[in-house]
């Protein structure tokens, strides 16, 4: 066994330890509604934070050119950190097998092209293989305290997925879609929990490609839209986490109840053997 065969068996291990929604055994890519499902039922989706999102365009010739994508860097409390390519594409996506909750069924929407990739080496050059790009920006998060979770991004992922955006009947090409999509993430995120942005020298990033978009397709809606819809979400947690928690006193409850039950069996048990001991 070479020495790379070896570190790929190591990191393949290593990742068995870790959520397989960030940390997958395998390559994988997933609509973001069905990644976002297994984000926000993962018990530390808040303490795993957004290093950095870098918003990319393609810049070959053949049919991806001008496609915009984002790498995002989140790290995980073990000081890990997941690299996920997140883009609105033109291709339906190939769900592999993992374990992600999906609803199963043949029939695709728009938001089926919405999707999240991840290498199971964790590297952005995987991601990136067999495409020729530039970096257009970065927003850095250094403080992890002050940086957005994980299941702040999924939930704002799944807004605009929801609210699909700028169409085709409007003029919108799939270039169009997946400018607005790269962009809108990017922008709402530093208008909420704003972090350190950096232009690229040597490219510029327009807003939304240059298109002209409608007021309702709009960064300042959006973050709104998201704004509801994360508070909304909270209230959802929170009370399935008391939901649960309740569930939990009341088995341990039911399960005191039991112990002293089969304590008290016990004793009697004894006090009796012990009465006929007397008795012979």
């Amino acid at each position: 066994m070479n020495i790379l065969s070896r570190l790929k068996k190591k990191k393949y291990a290593s990742n068995q330890s870790l959520p397989s929604v960030l940390f997958p055994v395998r390559d994988y890519t997933a609509p973001i509604h069905a990644w976002a499902s297994a984000i926000h039922i993962l018990g530390e989706s808040k303490n795993c934070r957004l290093r950095k999102i870098c918003h990319y365009k393609a810049t070959g010739t053949d049919a991806s050119a001008h496609h915009e994508f984002l790498l995002v860097h989140i790290g995980h409390p073990s000081g890990r950190v997941a690299i996920g390519r997140i883009e609105r594409s033109s291709s339906v996506p190939i769900l592999l097998p993992l374990s992600i909750p999906h609803s199963g069924t043949s029939d695709l929407t728009t938001r089926d092209q919405d999707k999240i990739s991840l290498a199971y080496d964790g590297t952005s050059e995987r991601l990136t293989q067999h495409l020729d790009c530039a970096q257009l920006y970065t927003l850095t998060y250094s403080k992890p305290s002050e940086a957005p979770s994980v299941a702040h991004l999924a939930a704002l992922l799944v807004t605009l997925s929801t609210h699909d955006g700028p169409t085709t009947s409007s003029g919108s090409t799939a270039e169009h879609a997946s400018a607005w999509f790269a962009y809108c993430v990017v922008e709402v995120l530093r208008e909420i929990f704003s972090g350190e942005g950096k232009e690229s020298k040597k490219w510029t990033r327009v807003p939304y490609n240059g298109m002209r978009v409608d007021p309702p397709d709009r960064v300042d809606v959006l973050v709104r839209k998201y704004t509801s819809a994360w508070q909304d979400l909270s209230r959802r947690m929170v009370n399935t986490s008391q939901h649960l928690q309740h569930d939990s006193k009341r088995r341990d409850v039911v399960a005191h109840c039991q112990q002293t039950n089969a304590d008290r069996k016990a004793d009697m048990d004894a006090f009796t053997d012990m009465l006929r001991t007397m008795g012979s």
